[in-house]
C-alpha cells in the first residue's frame, strides 16, 4: 500500500495514466463504435441478400414447375379440322388408334422427351388396359415391373385435374442407374364431348426429370457444410435437400431461428410447399469474426503503443525535473556546488537556468555574510584586545612594585 501511494505521488506515474486515460478511452470508445455499425451492417447486408436469394430461387424453381406443367399439357393441344376449333375425342385416339393429339404416342413421348435438357424419361399408362408405353435417354434396360405407376396413378386420384409432382427418388426401374429424379405426372382427360362430373380419364403421363435442376437452381447459393437447404410440399415431404437420407421423407422442419442457425423460408405455388434455408451463423459471418478479432487485436496494440509512449514521454518530462529535485538535495545538504545542466529553451530548461541563478545568488550571499560576520568578530576581538593591554601593564608594574618593596624591607 505504502509502495502504491508513494508510485501515485509521483508525477510520472500520474502522466503516464493520464496518457493513456485520454488515448485509450476515445480509442476504444471509437472502435466499438465504429466495429458495432459495420458488424451491423454486414449483418443486415448479408440477410437481406439471403433473403432475395431465396426469393429469386423460389420464383425460379416455381418458373421451372411452371414449365414442366406447360409441357405436361401438351398432351391437350389437338388438331381436327383447319379451324382448330373442335377438340379432338382423346377416347378414341388413345385407346383404339394409340395416339394422342393425332400423333403416335411413342412419337408424342419422344417429342416431350426432347422438350426439355433435364428430361430423362416419359411415360404414358393407358387406362384401358395398363398398357405403358415409353420413352428413355438412359442408354441401359429397362424393367417395367420396377416402375411404380399404380402408386403414381394413385396419387391422382383425389386431383385428377391437377399436376402431382412426386419427390426425388432413384430411377432404379433402369439397369444400373444412379441417377436421382423427380416425376411428374397429369391425367389425360377426353374433354371431346358434353362435361361430365367425373373426369373422362383417358390415360395418364408421367415424365422423370433430372434432380440436378435443383442443384442448378441452387447453384448461386453457396452453402457451407453446415448449411442445410429444403424443398417441402404441403405436408412436409422433402423433394430436394443437401442433407443425406431425407429426401422423399416426410421431415419437419423448425423454422424458428437460434443463435446457431439464420432460417429463411419462401412460399413455392406449384408444390403449396416451401424453400426453407437453416444457415449457420457461425460459418456465415466467420469472416466478420475474423475482422472483429482484427480490430480487438488492433485496439490491443495500440494500447501498448500508447502505454510505451505514455511512459517515454512521461520520462523525458520526469528526468529533468528528477534533476532539479536531486540538486536541490544537494543544495539542502549544504553543497553550493550543486549545478544543473541546462539543454534546451523549454520549461523545465528555464526552470533549471533559474535554479543555478539561485543557487549561485545564495553562495554570493553565503559568502558576503560569511565575511562580514568574520570582520565582525575581528573588530570584537581587536576591541578585547585594546582593553586587555592596559590591565596586563599595570598588573607588570604593580608586580614590580611589590617585588622592589619585599626586597627594601
Amino acid at each position: 500500500m505504502v509502495v502504491l501511494r508513494r508510485l501515485w505521488r509521483s508525477i510520472f506515474v500520474k502522466f503516464s495514466v493520464a496518457f493513456f486515460l485520454v488515448g485509450m478511452i476515445p480509442l476504444f470508445a471509437l472502435s466499438l463504435f465504429s466495429l458495432q455499425t459495420f458488424t451491423g451492417h454486414v449483418e443486415r447486408y448479408t440477410v437481406n441478400n439471403l433473403q432475395q436469394m431465396s426469393i429469386y430461387m423460389s420464383y425460379n424453381l416455381n418458373n421451372t414447375f411452371s414449365d414442366y406443367n406447360e409441357i405436361s399439357k401438351l398432351m391437350y393441344t389437338g388438331y381436327n379440322d383447319e379451324a382448330g376449333s373442335a377438340s379432338v375425342n382423346q377416347t378414341t385416339q388413345v385407346n383404339k388408334l394409340e395416339r394422342i393429339n393425332t400423333v403416335p404416342i411413342d412419337d408424342f413421348l419422344k417429342t416431350m422427351l426432347y422438350s426439355n435438357p433435364s428430361i430423362r424419361s416419359t411415360y404414358f399408362i393407358r387406362k384401358v388396359d395398363d398398357k405403358l408405353y415409353y420413352q428413355t435417354r438412359v442408354g441401359t434396360a429397362f424393367f417395367p415391373d420396377k416402375l411404380p405407376a399404380q402408386k403414381w396413378i394413385a396419387s391422382l386420384k383425389d386431383i385428377p385435374r391437377n399436376l402431382v409432382i412426386h419427390p426425388t427418388h432413384a430411377d432404379d426401374y433402369f439397369f444400373n442407374s444412379k441417377a436421382n429424379v423427380m416425376t411428374i405426372g397429369r391425367n389425360l382427360i377426353d374433354i371431346s364431348g358434353m362435361p361430365t362430373l367425373e373426369p373422362k380419364v383417358v390415360g395418364t403421363l408421367f415424365f422423370d426429370v433430372d434432380a440436378q435442376i435443383f442443384e442448378g437452381l441452387f447453384s448461386e447459393l453457396t452453402l457451407g457444410t453446415n448449411d442445410e437447404i429444403y424443398v417441402l410440399d404441403g405436408n412436409d415431404i422433402v423433394y430436394f435437400s443437401n442433407v443425406p437420407g431425407v429426401t422423399g421423407k416426410q421431415h419437419t422442419i423448425s423454422e424458428r431461428p437460434d443463435e446457431d442457425l439464420l432460417v429463411l423460408s419462401e412460399g413455392l405455388d406449384y408444390m403449396d410447399g416451401r424453400i426453407v434455408l437453416r444457415i449457420s451463423q457461425k460459418d456465415l459471418f466467420a469472416q466478420l469474426s475474423s475482422t472483429t478479432s482484427a480490430v480487438y487485436l488492433a485496439i490491443a496494440i495500440c494500447a501498448v503503443i500508447l502505454i510505451l509512449m505514455g511512459t517515454w514521454f512521461s520520462r523525458r518530462l520526469a528526468t529533468p525535473i528528477r534533476g532539479v529535485i536531486k540538486q536541490m538535495s544537494r543544495v539542502e545538504s549544504g553543497d553550493l556546488e550543486a549545478q544543473i545542466k541546462v539543454d534546451g529553451q523549454d520549461e523545465i530548461s528555464r526552470l533549471a537556468y533559474g535554479f543555478n541563478r539561485m543557487v549561485d545568488r545564495l553562495k554570493a550571499f553565503i559568502d558576503g555574510a560569511y565575511i562580514a560576520e568574520i570582520k565582525r568578530k575581528q573588530t570584537e576581538l581587536n576591541a578585547l584586545k585594546s582593553q586587555l593591554r592596559p590591565h596586563y601593564l599595570y598588573n607588570t608594574l604593580e608586580v614590580i612594585r611589590m617585588n622592589a618593596v619585599f626586597r627594601a624591607c
